[in-house]
């Protein structure tokens, strides 16, 4: 028959569960199992008189094995309290805590739904303004071409009258004076001009420097009709400008020493001077004469009336695009609001809904708490009792190794 102490001895079944506190049924079994325990180490030590060292050895190996799973089983234990602690400060926090954010959250929601309604209110406000902006910017339209069509046509009197009474001027003497002596003085500088012109034409250089730019010219334009390559086209072209400049410089000079076209020149520019002068001032008689004074002052009106047109279309074109984004802005307002709103609303749900399980959780944890401190305790006058049997089974197997060596 094998001693009691040649078995393991029956481990202790952990009262922890993954996710929750140790029941009544759990307490009863742990407590039968200490009594067998118990019982156990009774039977080894009545026994240990006549044991030998190997059974020893193995019964004092169970009862490390017991004592290590009873330890295990403590820290467990011990672990589980610490996590019921943790989650009883946490309901107790939320309990404390959630009441004033919730308040919070409802002002929130009340400030939000405000908002909402406003943005609404501006919305319609916004698209109560499109169509009467619409309807002005078709009304200015229609009052742009009309307006517009006058000024050309009243252009078109002025113009008529102007000509008739210009014509009627350059029949006076003074006008038909002063416009001869103009048109002499410019004769008699053109005839200057030519004059130097044809002695400079005498001049053996010059004269080579004129056949000279006519022959670059004559091959320049034949290179564009044979289609020549650009690049021979494009020097050709450079030597005919600077060809060309030459002779205007050499003509440059040649006029500006002229004395007879000093002369001619300082002449025309007073008879000039005089033609302008007369031409001022039947101008501003002219705009006096009473067939042409009220046909300028319709003119300056129609144009005026043509500009104002023109800027109550801009003004409603403007009033039209603002009505526009005002729209835009009221949607993108209330999509936001609404938007947070929804957001404000679900994490006041949340938060509710957390607060409503605290009390609950509260409850849970002390009870899980006090089951689990039954156990702390239990478990650790278990470990004393294995404490207690390993050291007498560590003695027993002294013994049975001295007994045995006597043998």
């Amino acid at each position: 028959m094998t001693a009691p102490g040649n078995q393991d001895i029956m481990p202790l079944r952990s009262t922890q569960a993954s996710s929750g506190p140790a029941g009544p049924e759990s307490r009863q079994t742990m407590n039968t199992l200490s009594r067998l325990s118990a019982l156990v180490v009774l039977l080894s030590c009545s026994l240990a008189s006549g044991i030998s060292p190997a059974e020893a050895g193995r019964q004092t190996d169970a009862a490390r094995r017991h004592l290590n799973q009873v330890e295990r089983q403590l820290r467990d234990a011990q672990d589980d309290v610490a996590r019921a602690k943790r989650d009883l400060e946490d309901a107790q926090r939320r309990q404390k805590q959630l009441p004033d954010q919730i308040e919070q959250g409802k002002k929130q929601i009340s400030s939000l739904k405000n908002r909402l309604a406003e943005a609404g209110k501006s919305l319609d406000e916004a698209r109560g303004k499109i169509a009467p902006a619409e309807q002005a910017v078709k009304q200015k339209q229609e009052a742009v071409a009309p307006a517009q069509r006058q000024v050309p046509k009243v252009q078109a009197q002025v113009d008529a009258v102007r000509i008739r009474l210009w014509t009627q001027i350059q029949q006076k003497p003074d006008y038909r004076a002063a416009a001869d002596a103009q048109a002499a003085a410019q004769k008699r500088y053109d005839q200057a001009c030519e004059a130097c012109l044809a002695e400079l034409g005498k001049v053996e250089s010059y004269a080579k420097l004129a056949q000279e730019l006519a022959r670059r010219e004559q091959e320049l334009e034949e290179l564009r009709q044979a289609k020549a390559p650009v690049s021979r086209v494009g020097a050709a072209s450079t030597q005919w400008i600077e060809t060309k400049n030459e002779v205007e410089r050499r003509k440059q000079t040649a006029m500006e020493g002229d004395v007879a076209i000093a002369t001619t020149r300082s002449e025309l520019k007073t008879a000039t001077d005089a033609l302008d002068a007369l031409k001022a001032k039947y101008e501003q008689e002219m705009k006096l004469h009473p067939d042409l004074s009220p046909l300028l002052a319709e003119l300056e009106k129609a144009r005026k009336a043509a500009q104002a047109a023109e800027a109550n279309l801009d003004k409603a074109r403007a009033e039209l695009a603002a009505a526009s984004k005002a729209i835009e802005q009221s949607q993108s307002q209330e999509k936001s609001a609404r938007e947070k709103l929804q957001q404000e609303e679900q994490e006041l749900a949340r938060k509710q809904k957390s607060l409503n399980s605290a009390d609950d959780d509260v409850k849970d944890a002390r009870r899980r708490i006090d089951n689990r401190e039954d156990d702390v305790n239990r478990l650790r006058r278990e470990r004393e009792r294995a404490e207690d049997t390993l050291r007498d089974k560590l003695r027993q197997e002294s013994r049975a190794r001295s007994s045995g060596k006597k043998k």
